[in-house]
């Protein structure tokens, strides 16, 4: 699947809100896993558009990997001028 991330990251982008497209978010959220795009964070990005309940179902290395952008994404913000709130992280 993932040669078709590019194709499923724009059909989440062009469906309307409902389960449908939070579940797509998770599967394209998992798939990010396995990209290394600098700077994106696709992983993370996906997820906050996906369910917020359940993480330790996806696997060890989701988790870890995922916390590593939580923890990215916390500090770009913290350094920030002035700070962004991080309130949608800590939910995670």
């Amino acid at each position: 699947l993932n040669p078709l991330f590019d194709k499923l990251a724009e059909a989440h982008a062009a469906m309307d809100d409902g389960p449908t497209r939070t579940a797509l978010a998770d599967v394209v959220s998992a798939l990010a896993m396995t990209r290394t795009v600098n700077g994106k964070r696709e992983m993370l990005k996906f997820k906050m558009q996906g369910t917020r309940t359940e993480l330790s179902e996806w696997g060890h290395e989701y988790v870890r990997s995922l916390a590593g952008e939580i923890g990215q994404e916390y500090h770009d913000r913290q350094v920030a001028d002035p700070p962004k709130d991080c309130g949608d992280l800590l939910e995670l």
